[in-house]
Protein backbone atom coordinates (compact mmCIF):
# COMPACT_ATOMS: atom_id res chain seq x y z
CA UNK A 1 0.00 0.00 0.00
CA UNK A 2 1.31 3.54 -0.81
CA UNK A 3 2.07 6.02 1.87
CA UNK A 4 0.19 9.46 1.19
CA UNK A 5 1.19 12.51 2.49
CA UNK A 6 -0.82 14.62 4.66
CA UNK A 7 -0.68 17.68 2.93
CA UNK A 8 -2.11 20.50 5.06
CA UNK A 9 -2.49 24.25 3.91
CA UNK A 10 -3.38 27.56 5.31
CA UNK A 11 -5.82 29.35 2.62
CA UNK A 12 -8.40 31.15 3.54
CA UNK A 13 -9.88 31.91 0.12
CA UNK A 14 -13.68 32.13 0.09
CA UNK A 15 -13.62 28.44 -1.69
CA UNK A 16 -12.22 26.93 1.05
CA UNK A 17 -14.26 28.55 3.52
CA UNK A 18 -17.02 28.11 1.66
CA UNK A 19 -16.92 24.31 2.39
CA UNK A 20 -16.93 24.92 6.04
CA UNK A 21 -20.30 26.69 5.32
CA UNK A 22 -21.55 23.21 3.59
CA UNK A 23 -20.09 20.65 6.34
CA UNK A 24 -18.02 20.26 9.48
CA UNK A 25 -14.81 19.05 8.72
CA UNK A 26 -14.12 15.13 9.92
CA UNK A 27 -11.45 14.98 12.84
CA UNK A 28 -9.62 11.61 14.18
CA UNK A 29 -11.36 9.82 17.35
CA UNK A 30 -8.02 11.73 18.91
CA UNK A 31 -9.05 15.07 17.51
CA UNK A 32 -12.17 14.56 18.53
CA UNK A 33 -11.50 13.82 21.83
CA UNK A 34 -8.96 16.78 22.44
CA UNK A 35 -11.72 19.03 20.64
CA UNK A 36 -14.87 17.73 23.37
CA UNK A 37 -12.07 18.25 26.07
CA UNK A 38 -11.78 22.08 25.01
CA UNK A 39 -15.63 22.91 24.40
CA UNK A 40 -17.85 20.56 25.67
CA UNK A 41 -20.83 19.15 23.95
CA UNK A 42 -19.49 20.30 20.44
CA UNK A 43 -18.83 17.10 19.20
CA UNK A 44 -21.34 14.96 18.29
CA UNK A 45 -21.99 11.40 16.24
CA UNK A 46 -22.52 12.29 12.85
CA UNK A 47 -23.88 9.85 9.96
CA UNK A 48 -21.80 10.50 6.54
CA UNK A 49 -23.06 9.07 3.42
CA UNK A 50 -21.42 8.63 0.11
CA UNK A 51 -23.76 7.99 -2.70
CA UNK A 52 -20.43 7.45 -5.14
CA UNK A 53 -19.96 4.13 -2.95
CA UNK A 54 -22.96 3.83 -1.22
CA UNK A 55 -21.28 3.33 2.00
CA UNK A 56 -22.45 4.90 5.23
CA UNK A 57 -20.45 5.38 8.42
CA UNK A 58 -20.78 7.29 11.78
CA UNK A 59 -17.94 9.70 12.89
CA UNK A 60 -17.66 12.10 15.81
CA UNK A 61 -17.36 15.30 14.13
CA UNK A 62 -18.28 18.86 15.27
CA UNK A 63 -21.76 19.74 15.71
CA UNK A 64 -23.28 21.42 12.70
CA UNK A 65 -25.84 24.62 12.79
CA UNK A 66 -28.26 24.05 10.23
CA UNK A 67 -29.69 26.76 7.92
CA UNK A 68 -31.82 26.53 4.45
CA UNK A 69 -30.24 27.92 1.19
CA UNK A 70 -32.17 27.73 -2.31
CA UNK A 71 -34.77 24.87 -0.63
CA UNK A 72 -31.91 22.53 0.87
CA UNK A 73 -30.96 22.57 4.51
CA UNK A 74 -27.08 22.89 4.86
CA UNK A 75 -24.95 22.48 7.90
CA UNK A 76 -22.29 25.12 8.50
CA UNK A 77 -19.36 23.75 11.19
CA UNK A 78 -20.32 25.18 14.81
CA UNK A 79 -16.53 26.53 15.11
CA UNK A 80 -17.33 29.10 12.04
CA UNK A 81 -17.06 32.67 12.81
CA UNK A 82 -19.06 35.69 11.27
CA UNK A 83 -15.61 36.72 9.75
CA UNK A 84 -14.97 33.38 8.05
CA UNK A 85 -12.63 32.08 10.77
CA UNK A 86 -11.61 28.55 11.71
CA UNK A 87 -11.77 28.67 16.10
CA UNK A 88 -10.29 25.75 15.98
CA UNK A 89 -7.67 26.55 13.31
CA UNK A 90 -6.15 29.39 15.60
CA UNK A 91 -6.07 27.29 18.31
CA UNK A 92 -4.24 24.11 16.35
CA UNK A 93 -6.61 22.12 16.58
CA UNK A 94 -8.24 22.13 13.16
CA UNK A 95 -9.65 18.87 12.47
CA UNK A 96 -7.66 16.37 9.80
CA UNK A 97 -10.33 16.98 6.81
CA UNK A 98 -10.04 20.84 7.03
CA UNK A 99 -6.71 20.96 7.38
CA UNK A 100 -5.87 18.85 4.00
CA UNK A 101 -9.01 20.45 1.98
CA UNK A 102 -7.75 22.89 -0.92
CA UNK A 103 -9.72 25.04 -3.10
CA UNK A 104 -7.30 23.30 -5.83
CA UNK A 105 -8.81 19.92 -5.20
CA UNK A 106 -12.52 20.65 -4.04
CA UNK A 107 -13.83 18.18 -6.57
CA UNK A 108 -11.87 15.13 -4.37
CA UNK A 109 -13.33 16.26 -1.25
CA UNK A 110 -16.13 13.27 -1.15
CA UNK A 111 -12.97 10.91 -1.64
CA UNK A 112 -10.50 12.27 0.58
CA UNK A 113 -13.62 12.34 3.19
CA UNK A 114 -14.32 8.52 2.81
CA UNK A 115 -10.13 8.36 2.93
CA UNK A 116 -10.27 9.67 6.58
CA UNK A 117 -13.04 7.76 7.31
CA UNK A 118 -11.72 4.25 6.27
CA UNK A 119 -8.17 5.45 8.07
CA UNK A 120 -9.28 6.45 11.21
CA UNK A 121 -13.09 5.54 11.84
CA UNK A 122 -13.05 2.41 10.50
CA UNK A 123 -11.13 0.48 13.38
CA UNK A 124 -11.74 -1.30 16.41
CA UNK A 125 -11.01 1.69 18.93
CA UNK A 126 -13.59 4.06 17.28
CA UNK A 127 -16.00 2.00 16.73
CA UNK A 128 -15.88 1.85 20.21
CA UNK A 129 -15.99 5.32 20.64
CA UNK A 130 -19.64 5.31 18.59
CA UNK A 131 -20.77 2.07 20.65
CA UNK A 132 -20.41 4.45 24.06
CA UNK A 133 -23.16 7.07 22.61
CA UNK A 134 -26.26 6.97 24.83
CA UNK A 135 -28.11 7.03 21.46
CA UNK A 136 -26.02 4.23 19.86
CA UNK A 137 -29.09 2.09 19.05
CA UNK A 138 -31.12 4.95 17.16
CA UNK A 139 -27.90 5.51 15.05
CA UNK A 140 -27.97 2.48 13.83
CA UNK A 141 -31.47 2.97 12.50
CA UNK A 142 -30.42 6.23 11.39
CA UNK A 143 -28.01 4.52 9.45
CA UNK A 144 -29.61 2.27 7.82
CA UNK A 145 -32.40 4.88 6.63
CA UNK A 146 -29.55 6.87 5.45
CA UNK A 147 -27.85 3.88 3.60
CA UNK A 148 -31.58 3.26 1.75
CA UNK A 149 -31.89 6.75 0.56
CA UNK A 150 -28.73 7.02 -1.01
CA UNK A 151 -29.12 3.68 -2.60
CA UNK A 152 -26.65 1.41 -4.38
CA UNK A 153 -24.23 2.96 -6.67
CA UNK A 154 -24.22 3.19 -10.11
CA UNK A 155 -21.11 1.19 -12.23
CA UNK A 156 -20.34 4.45 -13.29
CA UNK A 157 -20.87 6.00 -10.13
CA UNK A 158 -17.80 3.45 -8.78
CA UNK A 159 -15.45 4.13 -11.61
CA UNK A 160 -15.89 8.04 -11.15
CA UNK A 161 -14.88 7.69 -7.84
CA UNK A 162 -12.03 5.10 -8.36
CA UNK A 163 -10.68 8.05 -10.77
CA UNK A 164 -11.20 10.98 -8.25
CA UNK A 165 -9.66 8.11 -5.09
CA UNK A 166 -6.83 7.42 -7.96
CA UNK A 167 -5.94 11.05 -8.82
CA UNK A 168 -6.13 12.09 -5.01
CA UNK A 169 -3.19 9.20 -3.80
CA UNK A 170 -1.36 10.62 -6.41
CA UNK A 171 -1.64 13.70 -5.45
CA UNK A 172 -0.98 13.03 -1.91
CA UNK A 173 1.97 11.26 -3.00
CA UNK A 174 3.88 13.84 -4.32
CA UNK A 175 5.00 17.10 -2.61
CA UNK A 176 3.06 19.46 -1.05
CA UNK A 177 2.16 22.19 -2.87
CA UNK A 178 0.59 24.54 -0.12
CA UNK A 179 4.34 24.60 0.95
CA UNK A 180 6.12 28.08 -0.50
Amino acid sequence: MKTVKLHTNECQCELCISMCMTSPCIPTPSEAAKIEIRFPGTIIPTIVGSPETGETNIVMAPKGEEFSFKGRTMCQCHFLTEEGKCRLHELKMKPIEGRMMHHEIAPLSRPLRQMIIKKFWNTPDALEIIKNQPNYLDLLQDVKETADMIGTPTEEMKKVNRRKHDILIKYLSGPNPFQK
